[in-house]
Order: structure tokens, then sequence, then C-alpha cells
């Protein structure tokens, strides 16, 4: 994870990791169930999707639609779980689980790059908060600009 930086400062959030919405979270099971899909998008989530014939605002930057979106999750989560593998990996919490997929969302640029010794120098950190009642933790980012040409589409 410390090797990992978010390349600007607008994290993408976890589907299931907020405690106020744990009981109503993504479903994540470890049985295949094709009467109920396996993950679901739950409202906390779905606040990140654009609305049909919205343009992107707040915090709606996705621009995809919600139930081709889920399909495509448990198609790939299906898939994995057919090989034997269990594509939950565990969170902050036990109620918290991620999975990390190759991303299908076009436009939706690839967020994530590797810390090496060519970019290190690049680096930015600041204490930040996301509200005035949150205690400010250290974060550190690629500033955009800097690493444009590193970014994959």
């Amino acid at each position: 994870l410390s090797s990992t930086l978010r390349a600007f400062r607008r994290p993408i959030p976890s589907v299931a990791c907020h405690p106020k919405v744990r009981r109503q979270s993504v479903i994540m099971g470890s049985e295949t169930n094709h009467a109920k899909p396996a993950i679901s998008l739950d409202p906390f989530a779905a606040r990140n999707f654009v609305e049909p014939g919205q343009t992107a605002h707040g915090k709606a930057f996705i621009t995809f639609d919600k139930a081709e979106f889920t399909a495509r999750v448990n198609a790939w989560y299906e898939s994995r779980v057919a090989a034997g593998e269990n594509p939950l990996k565990a969170g902050y919490a036990p109620f918290c689980k991620h999975i990390f997929m190759p991303n299908f969302v076009p436009n939706l640029e690839d967020t994530i790059l590797p810390v090496k010794e060519g970019n290190v120098s690049l680096l930015r950190s600041e204490y930040m908060a996301r509200t005035e009642k949150e205690l400010p933790v250290l974060t550190r980012w690629f500033p955009r600009e800097s690493v444009k040409d590193q970014l994959r589409d």
C-alpha cells in the first residue's frame, strides 16, 4: 500500500467501508447464488455515479450505467470464484471488503501509480481532513499535472 498512491486527491471511495451503511452496504457472499447477485451497489456507493442525462458534479463523477456496472462486477467476481479464487480482500474492519479488478469504465482514468525511484521526487504530502470535525491525517499524492504522462486510460 505504501508503494502505491493516488495520482490526485479525489479518492475513489470503497463501496463497503462506511460504518453507518454497513448493514445496507455491498452484499458480498462467498457462495454463488444465481437468484441474487453476490455484489450490489448500495446508496453510499451509488452517489458516485452520474445520473442519466446529468453532468458530473459533487461526489458524482462516474459516468456509467449502474446496472451494467453491477452486472460486470458480478460477472468478474463469479469468474474468480469459479476459478477457485477469493476475490474479496480484507479492509480496515471485518465488515469492509475490497475487490481489485481491471477498470472497464470508459474515460475513468487509472489513478494509481507505483512509487518508484523516478517519480518519488514528485510526491506531495499534507495533513488533510474532509471536514472541520475530522482529525487530519497525513496524505500523500502525485499532482496530476506532474504525472499525466504516466496515467493509463
